[in-house]
């Protein structure tokens, strides 16, 4: 009976304990929903729209790209990081699938901070969504769960 008694306790303690929610959102400027990881906070300003952690050590910005594709939208990418950055070193892009849209993965470096980025062709026709994360190589491994969960959440809204 103390057997029993006790697996019941503790099967009530490992259900009552609170887990932090995480937050999922519409991005109207995309047409897409995203969900951010518990203890996250954002801020939106016109089109763009960044992400921190609940320590502020790492960005993810989002922003709305009017390029017609993904090719587009790298050059456009390109020339942003050209003109924010001295020196940039970018990979190749790899093709992604996110929840049935197209989009392409690129990772490198740019001033001594890693950069990791998706662009995502939204609903909305004619523009993409660029995702964007950058820290320090510590704070981009410490943050790479919360990272795929912020890509690998986005979808277009319902």
């Amino acid at each position: 009976m103390k057997k029993t008694f006790l697996s019941v306790v503790s099967i009530i303690l490992l259900f009552s304990i609170t887990i932090p929610a995480q937050e999922t959102f519409t991005y109207k400027a995309s047409g897409i929903d995203i969900t951010l990881p518990a203890g996250w906070f954002y801020e939106i300003e016109d089109e763009n729209m960044t992400a921190y952690t609940e320590d502020e050590t790492l960005g993810v910005n989002f922003t709305v790209l009017k390029a017609a594709d993904i090719d587009a939208a790298l050059t456009e990418v390109d020339y942003m990081l050209d003109t924010e950055f001295d020196n940039v070193e970018i990979g190749e892009a790899e093709d992604i699938d996110v929840n049935g849209m197209y989009g392409v993965w690129v990772d490198g470096y740019a001033d001594g901070v890693e950069l990791l980025f998706a662009i995502i062709e939204t609903p909305k026709n004619g523009s993409n969504l660029l995702v964007m994360a950058w820290g320090i190589p510590e704070v981009i491994e410490k943050y790479a769960a919360d990272i795929r969960l912020i890509i690998t959440s986005i979808e277009p809204s319902k």
